[in-house]
């Protein structure tokens, strides 16, 4: 994301990162949409902690309730610094569209997919991150 935002101040200047920047706040579906993209996790985490429970694992405790909260503050905090959002700032918003104008749009997502797979390789190699 940081290499994104700066890259397009050097080669667009100000006005391109105002463009980059306000592709983020484009809604392109119903706000029904993005209720289920942010509630479904959630509803699959709760359903999986009654089914362990049901089958016979301990029912989290008071405090461990009391801890939800802060999951939904790391949870943005993720999303938007280290996640999806600071990675498709960078593949989507400035590499993709930079790749389009060379190439058409089925190689262009082709490279990029390649890119990003080569970006991802060492998470995978790493076998136990703490």
């Amino acid at each position: 994301m940081l290499a994104a935002l700066v890259l397009t101040l050097l080669t667009d200047g100000w006005t391109g990162l105002k463009t980059l920047l306000s592709r983020l706040g484009r809604w392109r579906v119903g706000g029904r949409w993005y209720g289920v993209a942010f509630g479904l996790p959630i509803f699959v985490v709760m359903a999986a902690v009654v089914m362990a429970t049901v089958n016979g694992a301990p029912a989290p405790t008071a405090a461990q309730l009391a801890e939800w909260p802060n999951l939904f503050v790391v949870f943005i905090f993720v999303t938007i610094f280290s996640g999806p959002l600071g990675e498709n700032l960078g593949w989507r918003g400035y590499a993709l569209e930079r790749l389009q104008g060379k190439y058409t749009p089925l190689a262009a997502t082709l490279i990029l997919n390649v890119l990003g797979l080569l970006w991802h390789v060492p998470l995978f190699l790493v076998e136990n991150i703490t």
